[in-house]
């Protein structure tokens, strides 16, 4: 595993060369490279977007640390007047036994995690719910809960609500009958040319560009797992019907390089 330094040395030359901003899950690992950022003199403009939950990290750690040991440590990344608001309004939550106020409760703490970490000159800009959280609410037809998602994750902290789908037609669909606009939030799903993990279909998801053409759009799995390569991607993105933006994952300041400043030239100056 890379240490925090060397991340950081990554996201520098990510930036460096064309990147816009970072995508990441909200792991003990990524707040520990915000910390050393804030800790290490870091000053430059720095957009986050972070995902919650982190499901992964949720399931290992349950499971080696049981449920008491998670929130001990779940607890120990928030700020004083983290805690005090958790104790507040997640005692109201469980008391109410509403699904709204403690998905709530968890976007403050969360946030706070983050806030409380991130280095000066460091913004974030959308915080996205998991596709594990996103397309359940899509199954589960919950408009209720994606409603006061949005206008919490807005109003009360700040950002723009975000949304990670693994069925971008179905998602598009369920924010419609939301009577969510779809101007006031950002998707991030699979796009790329080869179909993988665009479901139901590569077709279906890209006529459904058309129908979300008022939402910010982020392609993922624009390289289809390593499948294509950065070129292929590139002229991919360039044919659908409607402008979006991308995310691609670096893990060397080499790759970190090649990557952002190709991105840079194809899709802003060409």
């Amino acid at each position: 595993m890379l240490s925090d330094k060397e991340i950081v040395n990554v996201i520098k030359t990510a930036l460096d060369n064309g990147a816009q901003g970072l995508v990441f899950s909200v792991t003990p690992k990524m707040l520990s490279v915000l910390k050393y950022m804030r800790e290490n003199g870091w000053n430059r403009e720095l957009h986050l977007y972070p995902i919650v939950p982190d499901v992964l990290s949720l399931v290992n750690e349950s499971a080696e640390l049981g449920m008491g040991g998670l929130l001990s440590r779940f607890l120990d990344g928030l700020s004083v007047q983290g805690k005090l608001r958790l104790m507040v309004k997640g005692g109201l939550a469980a008391f109410s036994l509403s699904p709204v106020e403690l998905i709530k409760m968890y976007l403050n703490a969360e946030t706070d995690r983050i806030y409380t970490a991130m280095p000066q000159g460091a913004e974030a800009r959308a915080i996205f719910l998991h596709e594990i959280v996103a397309d359940a609410l899509v199954g589960l037809r919950l408009s209720k809960v994606l409603q006061e998602y949005c206008k919490h994750v807005h109003s009360k902290l700040g950002v723009v609500p975000s949304l990670v789908t693994r069925n971008f037609p179905k998602l598009v669909e369920f924010v419609r009958f939301s009577k969510v606009p779809l101007d006031s939030i950002v998707v991030m799903a699979p796009f790329n040319a080869v179909g993988f993990q665009m479901n139901p279909s590569r077709r279906e998801c890209e006529d459904s560009l058309q129908r979300a053409k008022d939402a910010d759009i982020i392609a993922m799995s624009v390289l289809a797992g390593g499948y294509l390569s950065l070129d292929d991607a590139i002229a991919y993105l360039r044919r659908l019907p409607i402008e979006v933006s991308c995310v691609v994952g670096v893990s060397t300041e080499i790759h970190a390089q090649e990557t952002f400043f190709r991105l840079k030239q194809a899709l802003l100056t060409e």
